[in-house]
């Protein structure tokens, strides 16, 4: 956390914000549900590719999609 807002007092840009946003939202997933996949068996990068970012892919796109319009609106 420390790293992401040591960049944004350097004006690093635009990206530092959007990973704090993303890492405040994958927070705010429930832990049960890791922990009912991990008593299923499931390992860390199953949890992550079949139940997180399934679940984050809807604000993953509106990230992308700020990003992308971000881009174009800066370049002259």
């Amino acid at each position: 956390m420390m790293m992401y807002v040591f960049s944004m007092l350097f004006s690093a840009g635009i990206i530092p914000t959007y990973m704090i946003i993303v890492r405040l939202y994958f927070f705010g997933i429930p832990d049960s549900l890791e922990e009912s996949a991990k008593m299923d068996g499931a390992g860390n990068l199953r949890i992550l590719f079949q139940i997180m970012i399934p679940l984050a892919i809807t604000f993953i796109a509106t990230i992308a999609l700020f990003c992308a319009l971000f881009r174009c609106v800066d370049v002259h």
